[in-house]
């Protein structure tokens, strides 16, 4: 950490083995990840799955569990109560159990938080979906992949790309309907039973 010019930089020395082994990624013109101004031409659609393996249907969740998640999410945001200005991010595990949740004015910065308490504490191996007060994005999807994370579920809808990224990844994205029900755009197998 470099905590005497910037406390939020950090220097990373990479050994010479693994330079020669993510040496695509350093001469190409790719990214791990890119935020907020979008995608940046056809080389980088591709690259986004890179090194992610699509998730197994191993796992069946409750839609009536989904639907309460979501009613609770609030419990889990107490500076939206304060500030109405914030996103959330709240990580649980196959039965809902919720085990980390993070707030940030941004929704990339609230699950990394969440994602990274878990890191920290050893306990990102339980966590099997992600419960979001924003619309699920395909950086939220890489994201949550990259953690092990095979379902997102959120307040607002999915875009295109996020849809279209989860399906090649085999993910579970989930939003809530204006009637109090759920919409499923994919992963829809990964239900007990659809109501």
């Amino acid at each position: 950490y470099c905590d005497s010019i910037d406390p939020n930089v950090i220097a990373i020395n990479i050994n010479k083995k693994r330079v020669e082994s993510i040496s695509d990624l350093l001469d190409g013109k790719t990214y791990i990840s890119q935020t907020s101004c979008g995608i940046c031409g056809q080389e980088m659609i591709h690259s986004l799955g890179k090194n992610i393996k699509p998730f197994s249907d191993s796992i069946k969740i409750d839609p009536e569990k989904v639907k309460n998640m979501l009613n609770r999410l609030p419990d889990f945001q107490p500076l939206r109560k304060k500030t109405r200005a914030v996103h959330a991010a709240a990580i649980c595990t196959e039965e809902f159990e919720v085990l980390e949740s993070s707030e940030d004015v941004g929704r990339h910065n609230a699950l990394d938080k969440a994602i990274g308490k878990l890191l920290l504490s050893g306990t990102l191996k339980n966590a099997r979906i992600a419960v979001m007060s924003s619309r699920i994005s395909y950086e939220l999807v890489q994201k949550a992949s990259r953690a092990g994370i095979p379902v997102i579920i959120a307040i607002s809808r999915p875009t295109a790309l996020a849809v279209k990224f989860a399906e090649q990844l085999n993910m579970t994205l989930i939003c809530l309907a204006k009637n109090e029900g759920i919409h499923v755009f994919t992963g829809v197998n990964r239900l007990a039973s659809v109501s």
